[in-house]
């Protein structure tokens, strides 16, 4: 079994983190509801292929803050909501899974100060829907993130390979014929 970290991009979800993996073949992975955040909104935060059975942390790096305990299931996943704080400063940040010794890292953006600490708008004014709270992911009309790679280069490579094998076969005969 090969331990290790590596880089990785996670397209449709938040953007390239880093993944500690103990199998090359089943990397540990995480993903969450939402790229980009407001202090005070809930946050999906689901991963798979980490030690079973296993307790572990959910933390919000800059400056580290504990959001939440996981546990693993018998499969190695798992799936949690958690509150990011009030008092969180805009900018980027690292959400951090760690579960035993494996450690897997997603950049996260906090966007702006809670709404308590923002001057409230006037009564005639017409809301902001970026301030609306946000939807859970089951519950949004938006389809679903792509995930996997695209196999049309690998098909379009394979069959061209195919087509060149046949080739040179079909010219090793015609040159056993002569």
């Amino acid at each position: 079994m090969e331990i290790g970290v590596r880089p990785v991009s996670a397209e449709g979800v938040a953007g390239k983190g880093n993944v500690t993996y103990l199998d090359a073949e089943r990397p540990a992975t995480i993903v969450i509801s939402a790229s980009k955040v407001n202090p005070g909104d809930k946050l999906t935060v689901s991963g798979e292929n980490f030690p079973k059975d296993s307790e572990g942390s959910v933390t919000l790096h800059s400056k580290p803050v504990v959001l939440d305990a996981i546990a693993t299931d018998v499969s190695g996943a798992f799936e949690k909501v958690v509150t990011i704080p009030k008092d969180t400063d805009q900018g980027d940040h690292q959400i951090i899974v760690k579960v035993n010794d494996l450690e897997v890292s997603t950049p996260l953006k906090v966007e702006q100060k809670s709404q308590s600490d923002q001057p409230q708008p006037k009564q005639s004014q017409s809301p902001d829907p970026s301030l609306q709270p946000k939807k859970h992911s089951w519950e949004s009309k938006q389809p679903l993130a792509r995930t996997g790679a695209s196999i049309a280069a690998s098909v379009a490579a394979c069959l061209m390979l195919a087509a060149l094998a046949t080739a040179v076969i079909a010219a090793s005969r015609k040159r056993r014929r002569m």
